[in-house]
């Protein structure tokens, strides 16, 4: 997924992988911030991984249960 429009510019690549009889899900971002929003890189980026992460945790408990 391309991020093309806005102050946060880059992609999010999702990857399935088979693992010990089940699967595994891999997140990998790439973002660069433009503007004003470059200042708050660090902040942005671990809102983001906490977002990621909490969404793949979701993912697996909903998995887990089908």
């Amino acid at each position: 997924m391309e991020h093309t429009k806005g102050i946060i510019k880059g992609s999010k690549t999702l990857t399935l992988k088979p693992k010990d009889g089940g699967s595994l899900l891999e997140v990998n971002w790439d973002v660069k911030m433009s503007g004003l929003a470059g200042m708050f890189t660090g902040m942005i980026k671990k809102h983001i991984r906490n977002g990621t992460e909490q969404a793949m945790e979701a993912i697996k408990q909903h998995a887990e249960r089908s």
